[in-house]
């Protein structure tokens, strides 16, 4: 179904034939602005609306899971014989969100001008807390068993 916002639906439009979030964002007829790009890509009522154009679009195509798998199997198949590696892992890994197995993670914007001083300090702490834990992931080196990277 339509969205009643017809600069959403445009946004909407946009991001299903493949825009970037800033590109469809600026093609809705908004002024470029990263941060209100990813809110609204966040937004349920787009994310769903997303989906039923490209369901639509398979459905005209006639294109199913299935037939995307095997191509994916395919590509991957055809990039180990090359040993293309690369090319073999991205295949498995469009297979897994074909499959839904991998999920974009959208983060969320936080307007930190509307925020409480009690906000401000749980949102500091959580921030300190990440930092911390990908500090202690980088000093922690390798898996055992697995060489360091060379750069």
């Amino acid at each position: 179904m339509t969205l009643s916002n017809a600069k959403h639906e445009l946004f909407a439009q946009a991001l299903s034939v493949g825009l970037t979030q800033d590109a469809a964002y600026e093609r809705a007829g908004y002024k470029p602005d990263r941060a209100n790009a990813n809110k609204l890509t966040a937004n349920h009522h787009v994310i769903a609306r997303v989906r039923e154009i490209q369901a639509a679009a398979a459905v005209r195509n006639e294109i199913t899971v299935d037939d995307i798998l095997a191509e994916l199997n395919e590509n991957r198949n055809l990039s180990v014989a090359k040993d293309q590696m690369a090319a073999a892992n991205a295949a498995t890994m469009g297979k897994a969100k074909v499959l839904g197995m991998l999920i974009d993670q959208v983060k969320d914007v936080t307007d930190i001008e509307a925020m409480s001083e009690d906000e401000l300090a749980a949102e500091d702490a959580r921030l300190a807390e990440e930092i911390a834990e990908l500090e202690k992931q980088a000093n922690q080196g390798p898996p055992p068993g697995e060489a360091p990277t060379q750069h």
